[in-house]
């Protein structure tokens, strides 16, 4: 808004369009739905009771915080989703921590005595015709052993516990050596090797190290709740900021090209989104917690018990969370049905081009702001609101209020009207065309190849800088080079527009690798190690699923240029 107009690139008035576009009008309805959403808590209750279905086994509860994040995340913005779930994956596992501390302290009391008797019958059988005085001796040792193993079993530690047991054994061979018998010596050696087979059959809640399975569940539920976010947002237009810079940029770079639309984001990108889930949830399950994994099913009662906790918690279905899904399903079926074989709602319209999916983002973003909280005649009807003052009249109590609109994340509003206004200075400057000119030595390769550097620079470009600002400096250049080499320009912005959500080996990538970052619990050795596997992947897997599935959703070859992107040279 400053330097382009001062600089001579732009007329200001131009560049001031760029600020608030249809696009734009897409993400504040978008914001809006997910705020009523948050208020009324509807997210989390589908992501409670979806873990409940799936159970709480590791490889189970990854799996289920990893759906509940990438189903949520094609609703919401991935942000809000992470932020959302992640503590959650925090309190399931901290419930587990404790469970198991409950059971390591109290133990499981009745099978370590049998363990015991079983001792003390071998030592009776070796010893029962000795003084009386060894069999004392052996009484107090056992109370000696009871606080050792007590110690070990706090601290989980196994090689303490068989180190105790050991002691114990010379202990008591030390007080009993004057009147020690060359038969007891071959006892003695044989208890010691009866308990150390004991020991091992111990169940694993008595020695396994739990500090580290635990430690490895918060990473892989940190993560997989990050990376299902990043890859649910791919799937809807308005999931997360990349996809509406290119709903944004596409009109400015092309003015001939076809409007990108809800439904058709969709049908593209959805069927690639759930194969990058499952490649997701299979590369964190064998990195943290594989499905053959040992598991005490008695740690699932404490989870279950949390869970069950929290969906109490949150009572019966209420009044406000009925509305508000009710809101987004009609949201959802207007974007999908505006535009349809036969024409859709919009011809409803006396000029159905006008009408865009930003206009049923308002209309349905109105339609909470005025639609009531609770039945009219309810108590709840007047409740004041959380910004009213105790004095005064009451106003009834809608779906949304005046504080969303204060909640509206003007900065990213912003961003994206930047976004927009450096494509276009990209283009008018032609910055774009000269990158796409140094670019051309890629003329000549085979067409997919290209198309697969594009997409291995895009996701490298963006781990070093957020995806959405990637997206908005790469863009222009690829529609540049894409008209150079004629190719289609839709389906390489497509794919380098998917390539920056794709980005999990460091934190700044995307805000939900940052928020999982932020636990404290990962390292960015961990998120390098993990995401390095998940990001290869997705871009062979999107190179291949672009050129072979572009044309069957767009009815155009990827590899050919079309006639309204040749005549915008």
């Amino acid at each position: 808004l400053v330097l382009f107009p001062v600089l001579g690139v732009m007329d200001g008035r131009d560049v001031s369009r760029n600020y608030f576009t249809n696009t734009h009008f897409v993400f504040v309805g978008s914001f809006f739905l997910a705020d009523a959403v948050e208020r009324a808590q509807l997210h989390k209750r589908i992501a409670i009771n979806l873990l409940l279905v799936l159970g709480v086994k590791p490889f189970w509860l990854l799996i289920g915080f990893c759906l509940a994040s990438f189903l949520l995340s094609t609703c919401l913005s991935n942000t809000a989703t992470a932020i959302m779930l992640i503590p959650l994956t925090a309190q399931v596992v901290s419930r587990m921590e404790e469970q198991q501390h409950e059971k390591e302290q109290k133990g499981d009391e009745a099978e370590l005595s049998e363990l015991k008797g079983k001792e003390v019958n071998v030592t009776g059988a070796n010893f029962g015709d000795t003084e009386n005085t060894t069999e004392d001796r052996v009484g107090e040792n056992h109370k000696l052993l009871d606080k050792k193993v007590n110690s070990a079993r706090e601290g989980g530690d196994r090689r303490k516990l068989e180190e105790h047991q050991l002691e114990e054994i010379s202990l008591n061979g030390a007080e009993n050596d004057r009147a020690a018998r060359p038969w007891e010596t071959q006892n003695r050696m044989e208890k010691t090797e009866h308990y150390q087979d004991s020991i091992k059959d111990l169940p694993p809640s008595y020695c396994c190290p739990t500090k580290t399975e635990s430690l490895a569940l918060r990473k892989a539920l940190a993560l997989g709740v990050a990376y299902s976010a990043n890859v649910g947002g791919t799937v809807t237009l308005t999931g997360t900021l990349p996809n509406l810079v290119y709903a944004g940029q596409l009109p400015v770079i092309f003015e001939k090209a076809p409007t990108v639309t809800f439904s058709g984001w969709f049908m593209f990108a959805a069927p690639f989104g759930c194969v990058m889930w499952v490649v997701t949830v299979v590369v964190l399950s064998l990195r943290f917690c594989p499905p053959w994994q040992r598991f005490d099913s008695s740690q699932s009662a404490g989870q279950f018990q949390l869970l069950r906790l929290e969906r109490d918690a949150l009572g019966p279905l209420k009044y406000p969370e009925y509305a508000v899904l009710g809101h987004g399903v009609v949201l959802v079926l207007l974007w999908f049905t505006r535009t349809i074989a036969g024409g859709g709602w919009s011809i409803l319209a006396p000029n159905p081009a006008y009408v865009t999916d930003g206009t049923a983002a308002i209309a349905v973003s109105l339609s909470m702001f005025m639609f009531p909280a609770a039945p009219f005649w309810t108590k709840e009807y007047c409740a004041p609101n959380a910004y009213e003052k105790d004095s005064g009249p009451k106003k009834p109590k809608r779906l949304l209020d005046e504080t969303a609109i204060g909640n509206l994340p003007w900065d990213v509003v912003i961003l994206l009207g930047g976004g927009f206004a450096l494509a276009e200075g990209s283009k008018i400057s032609g910055l774009a065309a000269w990158l796409a000119t140094c670019l051309m030595s890629l003329n000549g390769m085979d067409s997919v190849l290209v198309l697969y550097i594009t997409v291995l620079l895009s996701a490298f470009i963006t781990e070093f800088n957020s995806n959405l600002a990637a997206t908005s400096m790469l863009l222009p250049v690829v529609a540049e080079l894409s008209v150079a080499l004629k190719v289609h320009p839709l389906a390489h912005m497509i794919a380098t527009t998917l390539a920056c959500s794709f980005a999990f080996m460091l934190p700044i990538a995307t805000p939900p690798n940052a928020i999982a970052f932020s636990t404290k619990v990962l390292s960015t050795l961990d998120m390098i190690t993990t995401g390095v596997w998940i990001s290869c992947c997705a871009c062979l897997l999107l190179t291949l699923y672009t050129a072979s599935m572009f044309e069957a959703n767009y009815g155009e070859d990827p590899f050919t240029c079309p006639t309204w992107a040749c005549s915008n040279e």
